[in-house]
């Protein structure tokens, strides 16, 4: 299909354009489209075409970009094979140049094809200095009615980059069944060079992260000439080596070149990270197994699975691993690898193509007398690709029947995760939602000062509820006592009080604090004497813990109590 752009001079400084359609296999049929009204002179009709099946019936219809059409907003407009207009998409912005680029692929996998539209001439608003950024949207056909009406955008980092002035449908690059596509933005970089950016399609749709980007500093040319306006046009979507990957082009004009970019081979893979315990769930109070210094501690193993397979690479393939435990908290990992004593371990595994998962499996334990029950245990493991590195051979850079390296799929993440939770006495949802309540007894009601009287507090905190993790009582006192000391009775473990700043108190009272327990000690004050004493001792206690508490039940863990101050004064009368 020929589709030539047909522009007639209707007075001066006016242009009236038209599309024309030729089938080159029978020249008698031509169409062309209505002269266009006048409200669009100059509005640029064909400054870009595509062809595809836009309508989902399997007939090939045409996308015509406007970019000053839409009253300067810029319009692309849809057409049948006989040039029939059936939709119209437009931008939002005026002077965009919406519809300055066009490519067409199916980036979210549903065997339609999807249109990716440049505007370089978009412009975030209040932004001081900093126009011409640019934009590209992504239209998805969908299907039905709504073809076309659903949408996302991605923008351009840099002023003046005019990212979008060219955009290029490049297949599947990483063969994950989904199509990708390039966008040029000739004025983007850190000198304004130029750059390429590749965006990969996926189940939901385009990726909003680019892939991979390509500027014109990494560039290595034979005259050592800078390359300028890189990206002012892309191609793509042809494998142009025979290595059953598409390959892409770019044109840099004010560099009088075009450069030819060889897709390296892909290698996916599938990987897995798993606890081999029950329901995801493990008991600390189980103790099975010996540490090497003979203390019991509660084991388990995980298992770290993986394969790969891809067109056009090698049949052997080597991986460093790294296995982390417990990431998320790595001052203090609560797990421990059992033949290192660590938390981490690094290892390299060999893996051949097609074969069964390849299968790792460590033993780990779960140090005592770990204080944090409730975020989840967490192992990671990280991986990458080991390839023998050689000396850099422009000659073998510039041969397109040269071997170029194979690479790990940048849209799979290079880890896995899995984690497990500490059983704990909560129900069936493991879930604990505990029910604090704080009872305190002072030993006067008034106290007279110089007495050498101590302050006495007998407390009880009651967990009414399930079981409470990290349970704290935190006390704060006034001016003109000291801390003494905490009583708690030889029975009773796990309190422990420390003196914190400003005159505060913290007391670990239980971790956890079972359902329907409680927690009994006596904290006792000195009173001093001091100048400025107000008329009463005020002391502010509260109880907390790490699993939140319904917020119907919070009232009773707040208590302040008051003590009177007396003061004996002697009369001494005299005349």
């Amino acid at each position: 299909m020929l589709i030539p752009f047909s522009p007639r001079p209707r007075r001066f400084g006016d242009t009236v354009c038209s599309v024309h359609q030729q089938s080159l296999e029978t020249r008698p049929a031509v169409f062309q489209t209505r002269e266009s009204e006048q409200l669009d002179d100059d509005s640029y009709l064909g400054y870009s075409t595509i062809t595809g099946d836009f309508l989902g019936t399997g007939e090939q219809g045409i996308a015509v970009g406007m970019p000053r059409g839409a009253e300067l907003h810029g319009k692309v407009l849809l057409y049948t094979w006989n040039l029939t207009n059936y939709k119209n998409i437009s931008s939002s912005q005026l002077g965009s140049y919406f519809g300055y680029s066009l490519a067409a692929g199916d980036l979210d996998g549903d065997g339609k094809l999807d249109l990716i539209i440049g505007a370089p001439m978009h412009t975030e608003p209040n932004t001081e200095d900093k126009y011409d950024v640019g934009r590209v949207y992504v239209f998805y056909q969908g299907g039905g009615f709504g073809s076309f009406n659903k949408s996302s955008f991605i923008d351009g980092m840099n002023s003046r980059s005019r990212f979008g002035h060219s955009v290029a449908y490049l297949g599947d690059m990483n063969q994950d069944g989904f199509h990708d596509f390039a966008v040029g933005a000739p004025y983007d970089g850190e000198f304004n060079r130029g750059a390429v950016y590749i965006y990969y399609g996926s189940s939901k749709g385009v990726l909003e992260k680019f892939g991979q980007v390509i500027y014109a500093e990494d560039l290595n040319t034979r005259s050592g000439i800078p390359v300028n306006t890189f990206g002012f046009s892309v191609t793509g979507g042809l494998d142009m080596d025979g290595n059953d990957y598409p390959d892409m082009a770019v044109g840099a004009y004010l560099s009088n070149s075009a450069f030819f970019f060889r897709s390296r081979p892909v290698v996916r893979l599938e990987a897995f990270v798993r606890f081999r315990t029950e329901n995801k769930q493990i008991d600390i109070k189980n103790k099975n197994c010996n540490l090497p210094t003979g203390e019991r501690a509660t084991c388990t193993t995980i298992d770290f699975c993986i394969k790969y397979g891809g067109k056009g690479i090698p049949q052997q393939i080597q991986l460093h691993v790294q296995y982390i435990l417990d990431s998320k908290k790595s001052n203090i990992p609560r797990m421990m690898f059992l033949r290192r004593g660590s938390h981490t371990l690094n290892d390299t595994i060999t893996l051949y193509k097609d074969s069964q998962d390849t299968c790792q499996t460590e033993e780990i334990y779960i140090k005592n007398d770990i204080r944090d029950k409730l975020t989840p245990l967490e192992a990671e493991v990280k991986y990458f690709m080991i390839q023998e590195e050689d000396a850099f051979d422009y000659r073998r850079m510039r041969n397109p029947q040269s071997q170029l390296k194979p690479v790990l799929d940048l849209n799979l993440p290079p880890s896995r995760k899995d984690s497990i939770i500490i059983q704990k006495n909560c129900g069936h949802d493991n879930i604990c939602i505990p029910n604090l309540h704080i009872n305190i007894t002072k030993n006067v009601e008034k106290y007279l000062l110089d007495s050498k009287t101590n302050l006495e507090f007998d407390i009880i905190v009651s967990n009414l509820g399930e079981d409470s993790f990290e349970t704290t009582l935190e006390l704060s006192y006034p001016e003109g006592v000291h801390y003494k000391k905490t009583e708690v009775k030889d029975d009773v473990l796990g309190i422990l009080c420390s003196p914190g700043l400003k005159r505060t108190l913290t007391c670990e009272i239980g971790n956890p604090l079972p359902a329907r327990k409680i927690a009994s000690f006596r904290m006792i004050f000195v009173p001093y004497h001091t100048q400025g004493i107000p008329p009463t001792y005020e002391f502010d206690v509260h109880v907390n813990s790490t699993n939140p508490e319904s917020n119907d039940t919070l009232q009773d863990n707040y208590s302040r109590i008051t003590i009177d101050i007396w003061v004996d004064s002697a009369l001494d009368v005299s005349g």
